[in-house]
C-alpha cells in the first residue's frame, strides 16, 4: 500500500515533511499537524496522531526517495494487521495533508492500494 509522490526535488520534500512532523510524545496543538514521527530507528516512521497527541500504533508510513523526483510512502502494519478501513483512513489523511501543506512542491500524487492480507 503505497503513496507515490512526484516532485521537482523529492529528497528536499521528504526532508521538509520529516522536519515539519513533531516527534512522538509532543503535545497536541489545535490546528497542528496530526502526525507524529519516530526517527529513533534506521527509518523514520510516521504515525497518525490522536486528538490527545498520542500516536496510532496500528500502522505507520515509511518514506523512501527513489530518484530525484520520486518519493514512496509505504503503509506498513504496526500493532495489528492492515485492513481496508484502516488503509483508507490513513491514506486519505496523509494524502490530504500532503496536498494541503505542500501544494507547490507536489507535481503528482498517486495511491496504489494493494489488497491487505486476510485476517
Amino acid at each position: 500500500m503505497t503513496i507515490v509522490v512526484y516532485a521537482a526535488n523529492a529528497r528536499a520534500l521528504w526532508e521538509t515533511i520529516q522536519a515539519d512532523i513533531a516527534p512522538i510524545g509532543a503535545k497536541a496543538s489545535s490546528g497542528g499537524n496530526t502526525w507524529r514521527k519516530d526517527d529513533s530507528g534506521r527509518a523514520t516512521k510516521i504515525y497518525r496522531a490522536t486528538p490527545t497527541g498520542q500516536h496510532d500504533e496500528r500502522a505507520y508510513f515509511v518514506g523512501t526517495v527513489r530518484t530525484g523526483q520520486l518519493m514512496l510512502l509505504d503503509l506498513l502494519p504496526g500493532s495489528e494487521p492492515l485492513n481496508w478501513p484502516l488503509f483508507g483512513a490513513l491514506h486519505g489523511h496523509l494524502s490530504g495533508m500532503l496536498l494541503a501543506t505542500y501544494p507547490d512542491a507536489i507535481l503528482s500524487l498517486n495511491l496504489f492500494p494493494n489488497k491487505p492480507a486476510p485476517e
